[in-house]
């Protein structure tokens, strides 16, 4: 039998923070192994997911969901139980990092909608072909696990 959902439920992130934070110290603990490949030091080294650029730690850089946690819960409530969609939200695919100033710029907000504003999109150096390429790999690698999830596989 097909588990039925509350298509009122609140918006709630209990289960996505918890996942979240995981993720975050999987992919940190990552990033300071190819920080010592790199350049033999004990520090993260990224690369920012909207300008390509490299980014170490002590960097004003912050983890951020591509596709935010509250437009998938919004999509996903009626199809998936909050543990579910807390998956779908901490896919690696949905997750990026990038310095805060651009952080802050997104907000909320889908990313393409931001890059209208081309002139803060040149000056905080974001690569809107960066950009289509992250947001199509999440939205694909999302919908691939959502149907996965509501297989039961």
């Amino acid at each position: 039998m097909k588990e039925i959902f509350d298509p009122n439920r609140p918006y709630n992130r209990v289960e996505i923070n918890k996942l979240f934070l995981k993720v975050k110290a999987e992919m940190h603990e990552e990033t300071k192994m190819r920080g010592r490949a790199k350049y033999n030091m004990d520090r993260a080294l990224y690369k920012d997911g909207f300008t390509g650029e490299e980014l170490l730690g002590g960097d004003a850089y912050e983890y951020d969901h591509i596709r935010s946690a509250e437009y998938l819960f919004n999509k996903y409530k009626v199809t998936h139980s909050d543990k579910q969609i807390a998956q779908l939200v901490n896919h690696r695919s949905n997750i990026i990092v990038t310095n805060t100033e651009i952080n802050r710029f997104k907000g909320k907000y889908n990313i393409e909608d931001r890059l209208i504003n081309v002139e803060r999109v040149k000056a905080l150096g974001i690569k809107p072909d960066l950009v289509k390429k992250a947001t199509q790999l999440a939205d694909s690698s999302i919908s691939n696990l959502a149907l996965k999830l509501s297989k039961g596989i």
